[in-house]
């Protein structure tokens, strides 16, 4: 599209050519097209020289190539077979004679300090244009370097008939590639191991690629148990205060994160947080990276004020070091506006996550798919509790569609996708269609991941609160018992999770009228977080709060039915009165 400036400046500028005859120029315009042969290149009606368009210099540079093209002779077409020319190439005899002892102008050094390009001898070529290939010139055999033994080449000329064809890309999906990846890397590691030894750094590079494909394959166990063996290895070799033994402890608490371990990691960090600032600097990156574990802690044990001020903190940190195109910035933005929708912040976090998300994807190149697939399920989310269901469902069915062919659809990003899109479907009020993808989902998952997952126990839990939606306590009823006992394994007894889920099962157990039930579910939980974390922890005195609930519950129904007891004998013994009142008016009447 031309500028307005430009189309302005162009209707301004005077003519190209003037012509004061206009009927002599377009007779001889006229006599020159209807005789072609008659025609000259060199003759055209206006000067090459006057054409210049302000302010479109590609345009001027279009009518200098035309200029070119058109002053080249064009070979006239004839019928009779010609003789094709003989391909050149160079032999290797001739390679031979080049280096024989009396040419001495031969320069025997290799040399590398300047490139073919730099000589000029691969001339630069526009965008479009065919590039000229300087094996078809014989004195370009050696492609601008200077002549050496080690810049011997063979040149064989290109096929004149076969054009270079470029087979479609037949690349798996992530999910498959991750799958052989672990697979070679283990034949890696039982081979090399009886050789090199279980401490040798080879050995240590193919443990720490392993447990990063684990990561991405949603293997949080056994990354975790491959970066801990990596940790005590170079805590041996280099010494506990070391930079490399500083980070490979921190990726192992960030497997620890993924597994919802939050107060062992809590307590790794805040005796790790204490040296790395005493050998490093608060921008440094393992600074940084160590209060980001701390921030996302922090979020998941629901101390969100200390964790959205460390959020902040980091997030400035990157965008004055590393920019604002950088992943460690967007991650520090995903993850802020992750936890500003878990405050309700929804404006904010909306405005957040939509920046992540664009950046993200004006710059794909810099970006991992499965980061860009996650940003939009967060996007997704934050515009559910803002009751954009629409626009929700349409972004997480674009990333759906966008991404289940690069990364497989048994990913487990895209399977967190797919639950992501049935949550805004059934906001939507297509209870069934949301809980069919759900069950899929959830099957893929127990075989892929395990049921044991926290990808599949969210699954679990979220069907069963649609099922509650629905109406449908019993079958709600049972998948909140497992999502409960399954988060009760995974996280710690005082975890957020367990106590939302604890939370569920119970209500679910009181509007079915099963208070021994969920005052019996109380107790166990309560009992569990005494055992490991005394009888002062906060989270003690808000299920002791539900049991209280349950317990004034249990009292109304007593009155209640007290009550009726009493209103049902009152009227029975009304009732007999009645009937003795008649059957001795009866026995009176027979006397």
């Amino acid at each position: 599209m031309t500028p307005i400036s430009a189309v302005q400046s162009l209707s301004e500028a005077p003519p190209i050519i003037e012509q004061s005859d206009k009927s002599s120029g377009m007779e001889n315009l006229n006599t020159s097209a209807l005789n072609p042969g008659s025609m000259d290149c060199d003759i055209w009606p206006f000067s090459w020289s006057a054409v210049n368009v302000p302010g479109s210099p590609g345009l001027s540079r279009l009518f200098c190539a035309l200029e070119i093209e058109c002053s080249t002779p064009v070979t006239p077409l004839s019928l009779d077979e010609q003789i094709p020319e003989e391909s050149q190439c160079i032999s290797g005899t001739e390679m031979l004679d080049l280096w024989k002892e009396e040419n001495r102008s031969l320069v025997y050094e290799l040399d590398v300090s300047h490139s073919p390009a730099q000589e000029g001898l691969i001339p630069a070529t526009l965008k479009g244009q065919t590039r000229v290939l300087p094996w078809r010139d014989p004195n370009l055999a050696f492609c601008g370097w200077n002549g050496s033994p080690f810049n011997e080449i063979y040149v064989f000329p290109t096929s004149p008939t076969k054009a270079l064809y470029q087979p479609a890309s037949s690349r798996k999906p992530l999910c498959a590639r991750l799958k052989a990846q672990a697979a070679e890397l283990r034949i890696k590691l039982s081979k090399l191991k009886p050789l090199l030894g279980v401490e040798d750094p080879r050995i240590i590079a193919i443990m720490q690629g392993l447990a990063d494909i684990y990561i991405d394959q949603g293997s949080y166990h056994r990354a975790e148990r491959l970066h801990r063996y990596v940790a005590n290895v170079t805590q041996k070799s280099s010494g506990p205060t070391n930079l490399k033994t500083i980070a490979a402890w921190q990726k192992w608490v960030r497997c620890l994160l993924y597994q919802g371990r939050y107060l062992h990691a809590e307590a790794v960090l805040s005796k790790m947080h204490s040296t790395i600032l005493k050998l490093v600097n608060p921008s440094h990156n393992i600074a940084t990276d160590a209060t980001f574990l701390m921030a996302w802690t922090a979020m998941n044990l629901d101390d969100d004020e200390k964790a959205e001020e460390l959020l902040r903190q980091v997030l400035q940190i990157r965008l004055n070091t590393l920019g604002p195109r950088s992943h460690g910035t967007w991650i520090s933005m995903d993850y802020l506006g992750y936890l500003l929708n878990k405050q309700l912040k929804c404006s904010e976090a909306e405005k957040l996550l939509r920046t992540v998300v664009q950046l993200r994807h004006e710059f794909a190149e810099l970006e991992r798919e499965m980061d860009l697939c996650d940003a939009m399920n967060d996007l997704s989310s934050t515009l559910i509790k803002q009751e954009l269901y629409k626009e929700s469902e349409d972004i997480a069915r674009h990333a759906v569609e966008r991404f289940e062919m690069s990364l497989g659809p048994e990913h487990p990003i895209i399977l967190k996708t797919h639950v992501q899109l049935a949550r805004s479907i059934a906001a939507q009020g297509q209870y069934q269609e949301s809980e069919d993808m759900l069950r899929t989902v959830l099957k893929q998952q127990s075989i892929i991941l395990g049921e044991s997952h926290p990808y599949t126990l969210s699954t679990n839990w979220g069907l069963a609160m649609l099922f509650e939606e629905m109406d449908y306590l019993e079958e709600a009823t049972i998948l909140y018992e497992k999502s409960f006992w399954g988060d009760l394994d995974l996280y710690e007894p005082d975890g957020r999770n367990t106590i939302s889920s604890c939370d569920y099962l119970g209500w679910c157990y009181e509007k079915q009228g099963r208070y021994d039930d969920a005052m019996k579910l109380y107790r166990q939980l309560v009992e569990r977080i005494q055992a490991v974390k005394g009888n002062d922890h906060p989270a003690i005195a808000k299920i002791q709060g539900w049991m209280e609930s349950v317990q004034n519950q249990l009292l109304e129904e007593e009155d209640m039915s007290g009550e009726e007891t009493n209103t049902l004998s009152e009227g029975g013994e009304e009732d007999v009165s009645e009937e003795e009142t008649d059957n001795l008016s009866e026995e009176v009447m027979k006397m």
